[in-house]
């Protein structure tokens, strides 16, 4: 009697021990599953980031092409109208006496004249001003000063004005068709013969070997 009651008890705890035993799997499987699960969504939260960043950096684009475009067009109108009356060589003029400080009649690089000139004639036209180097606008201005005197007198100031709008045509012109460029997916060059892959030079020269 006492033997059959030790099987019994022996058999209760292997039972026991196997349930406890398939418990651990499940919770081992239910484990692996949730850490499956955590990198599926750590992978789906970085692929989803990244698309976030890719359309931020697409509106980014579109709202600089918008910018640029409306600048070209703003540029192109003060360019056609240039002489007319009330026309943008009179708000030039206009800012040219704003902006001489001294009133001695001219404007001069030194003392920054003229840079706030063209920066408030960009402004007052609603242009973006070119983010252009110091010596690149030195250069601009000595080719307008007509009689060499480091300065531009009013004349020569309309005149350093018109060009510089037409430089910066230029440039937005040449950003627009770079940055249109650059998007167009460039297709794949095939590779030289001498760098082909092994079995296709092999099946090139069985295909060119004549027949016997």
């Amino acid at each position: 009697e006492e033997e059959r009651e030790a099987l019994a008890e022996l058999s209760r705890r292997r039972s026991s021990v196997e349930e406890l035993r398939k418990q651990a799997h499940a919770q081992e499987a239910q484990t692996e599953g949730l850490k499956a699960s955590l990198e599926t969504l750590t992978m789906e939260q970085q692929q989803l980031r990244q698309e976030l960043l890719a359309i931020e950096e697409e509106s980014k684009r579109m709202s600089r092409d918008a910018i640029t475009v409306g600048d070209c067009a703003r540029i192109e109108t003060l360019l056609s109208t240039w002489k007319d009356s009330e026309g943008p060589k009179t708000v030039a003029e206009e800012v040219f006496k704003a902006t001489d400080g001294d009133e001695d009649g001219r404007l001069q690089w030194n003392n920054g004249e003229i840079r706030r000139f063209v920066a408030e004639l960009f402004r007052r036209s609603q242009v973006s001003l070119p983010e252009w180097p110091d010596h690149v606008w030195y250069e601009m201005y000595r080719r307008d000063d007509a009689d060499r005197s480091l300065s531009l007198e009013i004349n020569e100031a309309a005149e350093f004005a018109r060009h510089t709008f037409q430089s910066a045509l230029v440039t937005l012109g040449d950003t627009l068709v770079t940055e249109t460029l650059a998007r167009i997916p460039r297709p794949v060059a095939p590779l030289p013969p001498s760098q082909a892959p092994t079995s296709a030079r092999a099946s090139t020269s069985s295909q060119a070997s004549p027949r016997s």
